[in-house]
């Protein structure tokens, strides 16, 4: 009675979504977490702000959220621009702004003193050290961060460490809130992925990442240059720039296949679903969107050694720092102790990340800023 209460008092709630590339999903956790949540917020009256570049701007709606596309693009400096007007689309249509990444956060001061109703999902781990920013990239960033995080009327973060950081750098209350992994379900091996992808009928180590500095795919890459009797399978956006297009077309020892973005979540969850392990080797990111769906699909977990990865892995994976100790864990663990892991990340996964009760409380967050209530 308690959840279906929640959603009934949320009927005819205007919300606006700000801050992704658009719907459907392509390859981001923001625009998983967007997905997700207008579907399961069926009595809400959702608009979700996309921009015109790479999207089909002819659909209009996804899981009854209408699409408004701004013609901008999403990422990079303009960032700024293509969400300050999504923020100003919904001031002036009275909506509850749910802003996925600060990026334009400097302009939520201005928002609440005109009376708009501003919710702030922070992202990342302390956004404003990325090795992927540049000096002044790093200061707009922590200054958006603590403009939205002092003036919004709901932080949310998706893991404990970011709570504290939130904290300690701004003095910010804030609510955890976790991503969901049970959209992916087991992928069957048919036999046309295994006619295009010739990896799959032999063991197969696994990772799902962007290409960008602090997810440390280079070091995935060099720690199996060194491990010739072991696979190493990588999916990744290399396109995002010319230092990654450069790595991805450089010739690679065999046990070494980088294949682009797979944007079909079918073939997506065969691949996954197949591997011995799937290896999580980002650095710079809170409860990751990736490292859940894996877990939910049962898979054991490999994964670069920071507070936030052992929260959401409760402890019960195996954490490497450097490409020795990836190596190791690599050839040294034994299948069984695999198979007992992968238990384990389901079992969590299922206790923690699900999609219900993520939108429940997302929404949650939503009603009382719309009501003025303090976190």
């Amino acid at each position: 009675m308690k959840v279906r209460s929640r959603f009934k008092a949320s009927q005819q709630m205007k919300l606006a979504i700000v801050g992704i590339n658009g719907l459907p999903p392509a390859y981001g956790g923001f625009e998983t977490l967007a997905a997700n949540l207008v579907a399961q917020w069926k009595s809400c009256d959702i608009v979700v702000y996309c921009t015109s570049f790479g999207n089909d701007t002819s659909q209009k709606s996804y899981c009854g959220a209408r699409l408004l596309y701004i013609p901008v693009k999403a990422n990079g400096a303009l960032s700024v621009l293509f969400d300050l007007i999504g923020m100003a689309h919904a001031l002036l249509t009275g909506r509850v702004m749910l802003i996925l990444g600060p990026s334009a956060g400097i302009f939520v001061p201005v928002l609440t003193w005109l009376g708009a109703k501003v919710v702030v999902n922070h992202g990342g781990l302390n956004e404003w050290e990325r090795e992927k920013f540049s000096v002044l990239g790093r200061f707009w960033s922590r200054l958006s961060h603590s403009a939205a995080a002092r003036f919004s009327k709901g932080n949310i973060v998706d893991n404990e460490e970011l709570k504290k950081s939130l904290m300690t750098s701004f003095g910010a209350q804030s609510v955890v809130v976790r991503y969901g992994g049970d959209h992916c379900s087991s992928g069957e091996i048919k036999s046309e992925l295994i006619k295009k992808y010739e990896f799959v009928d032999k063991p197969y180590y696994l990772a799902v990442a962007r290409a960008q500095i602090d997810n440390n795919i280079e070091m995935l890459v060099e720690a199996f240059r060194y491990l010739p009797n072991y696979s190493l399978v990588v999916v990744s956006n290399w396109h995002v720039n010319a230092h990654y297009q450069r790595f991805f077309e450089q010739e690679y020892p065999e046990n070494i296949t980088l294949l682009p973005a797979i944007y079909d979540q079918e073939e997506l969850n065969g691949l996954r679903s197949n591997a011995t392990a799937y290896i999580h080797s980002h650095s710079r990111c809170g409860t990751a969107p990736s490292l859940v769906e894996a877990m939910s699909l049962g898979l054991p977990v490999l994964s670069f050694d920071r507070p936030t990865n052992r929260e959401t892995t409760k402890d019960r994976a195996k954490y490497f720092s450097d490409e020795r100790e990836l190596q190791l864990l690599v050839s040294s663990t034994p299948s069984t102790e695999l198979v007992a892991m992968g238990r384990d990340m389901a079992s969590i996964a299922r206790e923690s990340y699900t999609w219900r009760i993520v939108a429940e409380q997302y929404l949650s967050e939503m009603l009382k800023a719309k009501s003025g209530q303090e976190l």
